[in-house]
């Protein structure tokens, strides 16, 4: 797979962002290179004990510790996740709300610069920063568009701004082994998509396949440069399978490979990461195999200049 390395001007400032318990941070342990630095809540990367990893992680004191943290780490990693930062926002906001004496409106103004600055130290990083963040919904009332949750009215209006990147989680019963997926297509009621241009409108859970697939490179830690043999080699075994029929089975390629890595003493939660990687893999390589088909595909019909 194609790659090209990753120089200042293509360092990504990304968000996700969906409703709670949808895998949004497993995504992010999955799907970002290393070395990595989480800025979590504690107990919010309980989910990478299933995967068998353990990023560093930093318990963040509120936003101006977070900005802190990014300017002393920003050179020395490949990517910083700030997770969750909805609740950044909100527990800074409670304490501007209580500094006003309640006045809601001056406190909305106040946390605007402070959700700015985070904005320009995540900008200015010299890596990869991806934030995740819960959702709300659209408000007819306001004319807004459902996105990533900050309070206020001007906020919610300007945050998707910040982003190079910004998909919504969504629920979607037809991905295989987990029922959501990542939309980044346009979408009337939600503010979703990314200015790489590339890419599904909606695909599978997986940002580091998917930003592999877009000629980006993505590390795997030292202890799992392993997989990346194991994930190209099982991703062609589907693709090509998938060329065969668009309907079809992995059950049989995913017990060959799961009893020859168990053979040599594999960890099960990693022996699982390799199959679920090389069917992200296989479904990101269909699609940009047939990037110029969807795209007259996107003309099949009546148009008027």
């Amino acid at each position: 797979m194609k790659t090209k390395k990753i120089v200042h001007d293509d360092h990504i400032f990304g968000c996700i962002y969906g409703a709670p318990k949808m895998g949004k941070t497993t995504a992010l342990l999955r799907g970002i290179g290393h070395p990595i630095l989480f800025i979590a809540p504690k107990g919010g990367l309980n989910s990478a004990n299933y995967l068998g990893i353990e990023p560093k992680h930093i318990v963040p004191m509120g936003i101006a510790h977070v900005i802190d943290i990014i300017e002393k780490a920003h050179n020395k990693v490949h990517t910083i996740v700030i997770d969750d930062v909805s609740l950044l926002i909100e527990d800074e906001h409670a304490r501007l709300l209580q500094a006003c004496k309640g006045n809601t409106w001056d406190s909305y103004a106040r946390i605007i610069p402070v959700a700015n600055k985070l904005r320009d130290a995540c900008r200015n990083a010299n890596c990869n920063v991806w934030w995740s963040m819960h959702e709300q919904s659209p408000r007819e009332d306001k004319n807004m568009k459902g996105g990533p949750l900050v309070p206020g009215q001007r906020l919610p209006r300007e945050i998707a701004t910040m982003f190079d990147f910004v998909g919504r989680v969504i629920h979607d019963e037809d991905q295989p082994g987990h029922p959501y997926a990542l939309q980044l297509g346009p979408d009337p009621d939600w503010t979703v998509g990314w200015r790489g241009f590339e890419g599904p409108p909606t695909c599978r859970l997986n940002l580091g396949e998917f930003l592999r697939a877009c000629g980006h490179t993505v590390p795997r830690h030292p202890d799992f440069e392993w997989m990346e043999a194991e994930v190209e080699s099982l991703s062609k075994a589907i693709f090509a399978r998938s060329k065969e029929d668009d309907s079809f089975i992995v059950d049989d390629l995913f017990t060959k490979t799961i009893n020859k890595l168990a053979q040599e003493g594999r960890d099960h939660r990693h022996i699982k990461l390799v199959c679920m990687d090389a069917l992200d893999r296989a479904s990101m390589q269909k699609y940009t195999t047939n990037t110029l088909k969807l795209f007259v595909d996107n003309f099949h019909q009546e148009i008027t200049l």
